[in-house]
């Protein structure tokens, strides 16, 4: 997991299977193998210790 600006030349190394880019705080890509072991999809929300990140895009 990595944390990235959402404006940030990194994230054009992303292929996105499914909705788009992370846009704004508080939300997150995720890889499909994520997706598939935690059964998130897009609108969703992942925890992360005490934060919740809305799946905006699965890579």
């Amino acid at each position: 997991m990595i944390g990235e600006d959402p404006h940030s030349f990194t994230l054009k190394y992303y292929r996105i299977i499914e909705g788009r880019a992370i846009a704004g705080r508080r939300e997150i890509m995720l890889g499909k193998m994520t997706v598939s072991h935690f059964k998130k999809g897009i609108g969703d929300t992942f925890r992360i210790n005490d934060f919740g990140y809305q799946v905006v895009g699965i890579l």
